[in-house]
């Protein structure tokens, strides 16, 4: 969210003729503001048989961290009530005959009436079977994207900002909420709060308008919240989903919540200016994902490559990650898929920078150690082998050497004597290499964000290093 762009009328390009924007069922008008999920009649029972009945409510609150928290105000306590705070607890939705296990924080006072507060610890329950037509589902802290126009229910206004994933048998829409833009919206908020707030909505169809059940929902929604995370370089999992039937009508909500973070500023491979790119690679990234042998793997190498971009992690900490993920992704191409090398070989004969040598060059991506880190240069031109001898001064080199400095040192003097700017470079070089092998794997040969490149909003636009070979 580098900048907020102003919503756009019919004298700039939004008309009648562009789409309509999705309407999200829950929205948050402010960041970390609160979202009332249900208001109605609560039970809360111990285990020891105590009952507690009233009006109450649920929110999807933000802080202190995201949860699913209740508040009941009795108006109906049997003598078997202890207050427990116990993750055996039950709560009960009666207007709607689900319910959930449930942790309560005890009674408080509330201007002289009692209420019992706490929140969700698993999903509600029973769960229906269902058959969707349409998922529409919400997701946080997401980029302030460029793409297609859309506008907003029957006004002649709206903004460019519509993403389309298309892969498998999916038709996947991404729009932003009405609140994102403009001088006081949702993006210029959370770049100076670091909060939380739902800023897009996105509908799930099959291409053919096939219905799908629950299950078929629940693993499109884990593919897509794990390459929205890929490219955020944070978590934002879809939250909130609900499925609608074949006459528009809700089936199931979940009010499960999935891994999200803060609002943070990341450089990833994507960007609020390469919406082309994230539609571009998602039909590569499902093929991978439908794959046996890649499923795992692929999910594994994203989720090191977001706590890699994280700023919680230490830089010499995100080196020991990004190779691991690199070396996975290496075996899996090398040693399972190709089968260009053997087991035995790629574990004995196959030195960690060779490993990562045989993904650039397996993916086109160039090995010489870019110019724009001339202290890791440095660096690496003064580094030896344990043996004493030099070593090539590339990218596989100087990155696997950094790391294995950092990650096996017997002494604290190396590591105080190598320059803190080349431990920098180190770890962002192989958070480039992580992004660039992940899209090639996805097959994608379209544009990217290059975060290397200085620019004045961050990173450079680029053609992927692969794009014009032949």
């Amino acid at each position: 969210m580098t900048g907020a762009r102003q919503p756009e009328t019919t004298r700039g390009m939004i008309g009648q003729n562009f789409p309509k924007a999705l309407q999200p069922f829950y929205r948050t008008r402010k960041p970390n503001s609160d979202v009332l999920l249900h208001r109605g009649r609560l039970q809360l029972e111990e285990p020891g048989g105590g009952v507690a009945e009233g009006d109450g409510f649920l929110r999807l609150c933000w802080l202190p961290v995201p949860r699913i928290a209740f508040s009941l105000q009795p108006s109906r306590i049997n003598n078997k009530m202890r207050f427990l705070t116990d993750p055996t607890l039950r709560l009960r939705l009666l207007d709607r005959g689900v319910s959930a296990s449930a942790v309560s924080s005890g009674p408080t006072d509330h201007g002289g009436a009692m209420e019992l507060e706490g929140s969700l610890r698993g999903p509600l329950e029973p769960i229906e079977p269902c058959v969707c037509a349409r998922v529409i589902f919400h997701v946080e802290g997401f980029w302030d994207m460029q793409g297609s126009p859309i506008r907003w229910s029957t006004k002649r206004s709206g903004m460019s900002g519509r993403v389309a994933l298309r892969g498998g048998d999916w038709n996947i829409t991404l729009d932003p909420v009405r609140e994102l833009d403009g001088p006081n919206g949702l993006a210029s908020a959370l770049r100076g709060s670091r909060g939380y707030a739902i800023t897009h909505v996105g509908a799930i169809e099959k291409q053919d308008a096939a219905v799908f059940d629950r299950g078929a929902a629940e693993q499109i929604l884990r593919d897509i919240g794990c390459y929205l995370s890929f490219a955020r370089g944070a978590w934002c999992m879809p939250v909130l989903p609900v499925g609608l039937d074949a006459q528009g009508k809700r089936c199931w909500e979940d009010w499960k919540l999935k891994r999200i973070d803060p609002y943070v500023s990341t450089m990833t491979w994507c960007g609020e200016d390469t919406g082309d790119a994230l539609g571009a690679a998602f039909p590569g990234f499902l093929s991978r994902r439908a794959s046996s042998l890649w499923r795992m793997p692929v999910e594994l190498a994203i989720n090191w490559y977001v706590e890699s971009c994280s700023a919680n992690v230490t830089v010499d900490t995100a080196m020991v990650i990004e190779q691991t993920a690199l070396e996975l992704l290496a075996w899996v191409l090398k040693v399972e898929d190709e089968k260009s090398a053997s087991a035995s070989d790629f574990e004995k004969k196959y030195p960690a920078w060779r490993r990562l040598t045989l993904l650039l060059q397996w993916a086109g991506i160039p090995s010489d150690i870019p110019a724009q880190m001339p202290e890791l240069a440095a660096w690496c031109q003064k580094a030896v082998t344990p043996s004493g001898k030099p070593v090539s001064c590339d990218g596989p080199h100087a990155f696997t050497m950094m790391r294995n400095q950092v990650a096996h040192a017997k002494t604290g003097k190396s590591l105080l004597a190598t320059a803190t700017k080349a431990r920098r470079q180190a770890k962002m070089l192989g958070l480039w290499y992580l992004g660039l092998i992940l899209l090639r794997l996805f097959d994608h040969n379209g544009r990217y964000l290059n975060a290397l490149v200085d620019h004045p909003h961050g990173g450079k636009i680029e053609q992927v290093p692969w794009a014009n070979q032949t």
